[in-house]
């Protein structure tokens, strides 16, 4: 039972899917709003949450996509995930 138990933790995915609806402006939420084009098909970039804007202020330097520093330790205790949300959809 423990080997199974090992091999299950051990091949988890590492991923997570959360749905949450924002009742706002379209403007006021694309100041939350980044395109990434670090994808592997730079011509269908992905939209995603901008989420330095929220960072403290001790992440300053820019990445090389324009994103701010990267916490995982401040990513896992304000978002429950180590990655930027990508967005599936916006509607009005």
């Amino acid at each position: 039972m423990i080997d199974g138990l090992l091999f299950y933790f051990l091949f988890m995915p590492n991923w997570v899917y959360n749905e949450v609806d924002i009742h706002a402006s379209l403007d006021e939420v694309g100041r939350f709003l980044a395109v990434d084009t670090s994808t592997e098909n730079p011509h269908n970039p992905s939209t995603r949450f901008n989420l330095h804007q929220l960072y403290p202020e001790r992440f300053e330097a820019d990445d090389l996509c324009g994103f701010k520093a990267w916490d995982y330790d401040w990513m896992i205790e304000n978002t429950g995930c180590k990655w930027n949300p990508t967005i599936s959809a916006i509607s009005e």
